[in-house]
Order: C-alpha cells, then structure tokens, then sequence
C-alpha cells in the first residue's frame, strides 16, 4: 500500500506538459502513412512461370508421316542442316520392288507400242494409196465409157442410115447385117464398162471396209497399250511418293536442337516425333497469362524482366526485355504474349532456344490505397453469396 501511494505521489509531481507530444506523434504518423497510402506509386507486375525463350522463327518438328521400321538415321543432336536434306529414312524396300515390277510390265508395254504404230502408219498409206488408186482406175474407167458410148452413138446413127438405104434398095442385105452387128458390139461393149464400173465400185467399198475395220483393231489395240502405259505411270508415280514419303527431310535449314533415341531397325508409328530443327534467327521470349491477367492490362511497349529456371536471378540477374505483341484469342486457355530481348544486356551464359523461366511484366504504377481496395473488393466478390444458391 505504500509503495502505491509513492508511485501516485511521483506521478502527480510530473510536469503536465510533457503529455502532449505522443498524440502528436501518433497523428504525425498516421499522416505521414496516408501520405503514403494515397501519394505513392507502387509497380504492379503480371507474373507467369510458363515463359521460354524461343527464335522468331517456329522450330519445326521431324515426325514420322507413316509407320515403318528405321533402316537409316543421320539425326545428330546441336548439328547444323539444310532445307530438303535426308535425316531418316524408313523401310521403303516393299514399293521399290513394286516399282521396279511396273517398270518392267511399262518397258514391256511399250515395246508392243512401238509395231502397232508402226503398222498403224502402213495402213493409214494403203488407204491413202488405195483412195489413189481409186481415183485414177475410175476415170479410166469413165473416160472408156464415154467412148463407148460416142461409138454406140455412131453405130445407131449407121444403123438408121443403113435401114433406109437397105428400104429403098440402095445397099444390100449384107451391108445392113454388118451396120446390125456393130451395132450390138458398141452396145455390149457399153455394158461391159458400165460393169466394169460397178465392180470397181463394189471392190472399193470392201477393200475400205476391211481395211477400216483392220485399221481400227490395230489403233484399239494401240488405245489399249497407251492406257495401260498410264495405269503404269501413275502407279509408279503413287510409289514415288510413298518412297519418297518414307525420306524424312528437313523442312527448313537450322539446327538440330532436338532429337529422340531413334535407332537403325525401331519401329515408329505414324506420328511419332523425331526431334526437332531449330531455325536461326533472333531469340524472344514467349510467354503465357491466365486472359484475366493479361488481357486488358498486358501492352506493347511495357517493360519486363525475364529470370531463367535454375540459374538463380541473385547470382545470374534477369534479362530485361518488352512487350512486342499480345494474342487477343486465348485459343489454349491462356492469353499468349511475345517479349523482345535486349541485346545491349550481357549475361553469364550464353541464351539458346528453349531456356525455361518466369516473366513478370510490369503493367502498371498505382498508389497502395488503390491496391488495398482492389484487395477489399475483390475479397468481398469473392464472399459475396450465390444469389441462386437456396
């Protein structure tokens, strides 16, 4: 009890001013800190661990395009390649032997080509030469018939003056029957032309039709040769490609900066990746945002710092870059965003395609007290109950 009533008394001898300074203090600060709370700026960064670094150019991937066992490989992993040259090639030896079997059965087809054209051209002259020969036989034979019939003319004209002489007794009996036999000889020798004529017409058209009919057969059976030299060829053809399909190319020049353990006799299926050729070109960083974090906020020109996966950023630093382009579909579920590299930075290793590491981009400054209510908001969004809950 004494030792209260001390302290009381030791208490009640302090100077009263002396009070006033911790109120002071404590609203001095809570000025200082809603100074700071509204008058700061804070960087706000977007952040992603699915960042890598890639050339500008897409590597392009070696698959098997058909099944097939590996009979060859000049795949080696960091070696530099051209555009069209092999790395690996599968078993093709199935088509070549059917290849080389419808080359032979062309080979064989052509060899029958070359006589029936041979006789088609022979027969093509003989119908030139017959239609020749036609030509000149029938106006022989018109130009005799002509005659004859002048000859059979005069004869008739004989004749009539022969039976009016024989009727007034001027000529004799004799004279009339040989004015009559001439008569007949120039009329029968009408006829024989007029025949003449008809069987030189009757013999053409047979000789036309068979040779026609002859001509036609040998330029089937030269349709037939002609066709069944193009089934081949097209046949060939299709087994080109499926021996050239089993050459796997590469499609662009680079390297090789990605490879499987193929070995000479697996078997791959349809598909399967082989590796991969890197294309030479300048190093960016490709990296992926949830939309609701990018969209909106990522923009070209904003400055990021990109930190390789095992290589700590203390020892090795972050590689500065900026935002060259943003997709505007997040076609993957996630928002797909491009970053140039700065080439004045140098750095501990060397940078190569395909390093792994984080981004973070900085998307904006904004003052703690906004962060604090986009904090405040966002927690009461997300407590806010379910309005079609029960």
């Amino acid at each position: 009890m004494s030792a209260f009533t001390r302290t009381t008394r030791a208490l009640g001898r302090e100077p009263s001013g002396r009070s006033w300074w911790l109120p002071l203090a404590l609203a001095s600060l809570l000025v200082a800190w809603g100074a700071w709370a509204f008058l700061a700026k804070l960087t706000v960064y977007a952040v992603t661990d699915t960042a890598r670094l890639e050339v500008d150019q897409a590597a392009y991937p070696i698959e098997a395009p058909v099944d097939g066992r590996i009979v060859a490989t000049h795949i080696v992993l960091g070696s530099e390649v051209a555009a069209g040259e092999p790395l690996l090639e599968l078993d093709s030896e199935p088509f070549r032997l059917e290849r080389a079997e419808l080359v032979a059965k062309r080979e064989g087809y052509l060899a029958e080509l070359k006589p029936l054209q041979a006789q088609i051209r022979a027969q093509e002259q003989q119908v030139e030469s017959l239609r020749g020969a036609r030509s000149t036989s029938g106006d022989e034979l018109a130009a005799e018939l002509q005659q004859q019939e002048a000859a059979l003319r005069l004869a008739e004209t004989v004749m009539r003056r022969a039976e009016s002489l024989h009727a007034e007794g001027l000529t004799a009996e004799i004279d009339l029957e040989k004015a009559q036999t001439d008569l007949a000889q120039r009329r029968a020798n009408v006829e024989r032309c007029r025949a003449a004529i008809e069987r030189q017409d009757w013999d053409r058209r047979a000789q036309a039709s068979e040779l026609d009919a002859t001509l036609e057969e040998t330029r089937h059976d030269e349709a037939l040769a002609l066709r069944e030299i193009s089934v081949a060829d097209a046949a060939i053809r299709r087994l080109d490609n499926e021996i050239d399909r089993r050459t796997i190319r590469a499609a662009i020049a680079g390297r090789l900066g990605e490879t499987s353990n193929a070995r000479v006799g697996q078997y791959v299926a349809q598909g399967t990746r082989l590796g991969a050729v890197v294309p030479s070109g300048e190093l960016r960083i490709v990296a992926e945002f949830r939309p609701e974090e990018a969209l909106g906020r990522v923009r070209t020109g904003q400055n990021a710092r990109f930190r390789l996966r095992g290589f700590p950023w203390i020892e090795y630093g972050s590689i500065p870059a900026r935002v060259t382009g943003l997709a505007s579909e997040a076609l993957s579920g996630n928002a797909r965003v491009e970053l140039s590299v700065a080439h004045d930075v140098a750095f501990p290793i060397a940078l190569q395609h395909g390093l792994p590491g984080s981004l973070e981009i900085a998307i904006e400054r904004v003052s703690p007290a906004t962060l604090v209510l986009r904090a405040s908001g966002a927690w009461l969004a997300g407590s806010k109950p379910d309005v079609d809950d029960p």
